[in-house]
Order: C-alpha cells, then structure tokens, then sequence
C-alpha cells in the first residue's frame, strides 16, 4: 500500500552538511551526474545563469497585457502594507528574479532565517490583471528536533522551482516541482520513493518502489521524467540569491 509524501524529515548537523555539500557538487557537474534527488543539473548545455535580479528602471515590457510599471506598482504597495495581518511569517528580505523570462521579475519574500532554527521560509509573489497573487510559502533548509529537510531551486527561464527533500519515516528522497502560470505558483509534478517495512535508507534508490505523480516507474523512467519536468535546466539555490531590505526593494520598484 502507498504511503503518503512525508516531507516533514528527520535532521541533524551532520546530515545538513552533508546535503548542503551533495547538491553543492551536482550543480558543479551537471552533465555527469543522474541522481534526481539533490536537484542537480542535468544539462552540460545549460547557462551557467547566477542569480538574476532585475529593477523596476529597465524598458516597460508587455506580458499577457501587464506593464512593469503596473507589476512592480502593485509589489511596491504589497510591500509598504508589511506587516500583514495574514501572514504568518515576518517578511524582512527581497529580491526580483525573473522566473520566467518574460522581462518582468516576480517578487521573492525571504523570512531571512528568522522565523523557526535551522530554516528559511520563501514566497513567491505574482501578479496577474487582478492585481497581486499570494503564492505557497515554502521551506528550506534542516528543522530542529527532526523536523523539515529539503532545499529550494528555481529553474531560470522556465518560470519552475524545484523542492527536492527527506522523508522523516524512512529517510526516502522525493521531489516536487512547481511552476508559475498567469501569476499563480502551482505543483506541476511529484516523485518520491517507498520501500519495505524494515529497509534501511541506503536501500531506497537501489531497491526502492519508485512513483512519478503516483505512478509506479522504474528508476530509470523517474529521472527521465525529472528531467522533462525540469526542462533539463541547472538549478539556482535560493539560498544563494542576494536579499536586500524593505528601503532597498522599494527603491529598485520606483
């Protein structure tokens, strides 16, 4: 029987480090590399992109009929209204990154690290004709007393993010990707891996049950399809983007 996606995972320093220094070396040697599970590139091809900001004095572009003018209007006011009542965690980081490179940035929202030890909570703000789009807040990094374990990626150009993380029952890796349509940030696909009462970790990538979007594949099938959903892309850690402040965001808008 198929047990559901945990993506609340167990953790400890050493297991950080080790994660940390996984995903590090697979976006170094993208075109060598096949494991799915840490988000490496996949393509020897792909832009050696770094992270992409953008501010609002570049040329107006057109998308679907929105202005950058209107856009970054609209985040400017997002913005001066912080804190909100409805959100759960305080915002205090900002950056513009492009997603999908139409020549308009979405608004990325960073906790900074603040909120809970050990891990960085990210909203991506859209926008469409109606005005803002609050998105799905996700999590990154290792949670204290065996919680979360995952990293966060955005696929430059495509407009997609990748969440690649643990699973706290059996240590199994999983993958969920997202991507961003008319300013709505949606799940787009999600692989994980079972294995058998009693298994250990190191048995799940070799003898593991793999699923792609609930359908059972062999290990081969799931990364191809990682790749597909991936669009074969070399992944931008978010950690590594460089946050500025309420002031600094405010004046990149104007």
């Amino acid at each position: 029987m198929k047990k559901a996606l945990v993506l609340i995972s167990i953790a400890s320093l050493a297991l950080l480090v080790g994660c940390r220094k996984e995903a590090t070396a697979a976006n170094d040697d993208a075109s060598t590399q096949d494991s799915t599970f840490t988000a490496e590139s996949t393509s020897e091809d792909s832009s050696d992109a770094s992270t992409s900001t953008d501010g609002a004095d570049d040329s107006a572009t057109q998308d679907q009929g929105l202005t950058k003018e209107f856009v970054y209007g609209e985040y400017a006011k997002l913005i001066s209204s912080l804190p909100r009542e409805q959100d759960e965690y305080e915002w205090t980081a900002f950056q513009l990154i492009d997603l999908d490179d139409n020549g308009i940035s979405e608004l990325i929202l960073s906790d900074a690290g603040e909120t809970n030890p050990g891990l960085t909570y990210y909203e991506v703000v859209g926008c469409n004709e109606s005005g803002i789009v609050d998105n799905e807040v996700l999590q990154a990094g290792v949670g204290s007393g065996g919680g979360f374990r995952g990293e966060l990626y955005y696929l430059p150009g495509t407009g997609k993010l990748s969440l690649p993380s643990l699973s706290a029952y059996d240590g199994c890796p999983s993958d969920l990707i997202y991507e961003l349509k008319d300013g709505k940030l949606e799940q787009a696909a999600t692989g994980y891996i079972e294995i058998g009462e009693g298994d250990s970790q190191e048995e799940c990538e070799e003898n593991g049950t793999h699923y792609w979007n609930d359908e059972e594949v062999t290990a081969d099938e799931y990364k191809t399809k990682f790749k597909e959903a991936t669009e074969n892309t070399k992944p931008e850690d978010f950690e590594n983007i460089e946050f500025v402040d309420k002031d600094a965001i405010l004046g990149m808008l104007k």
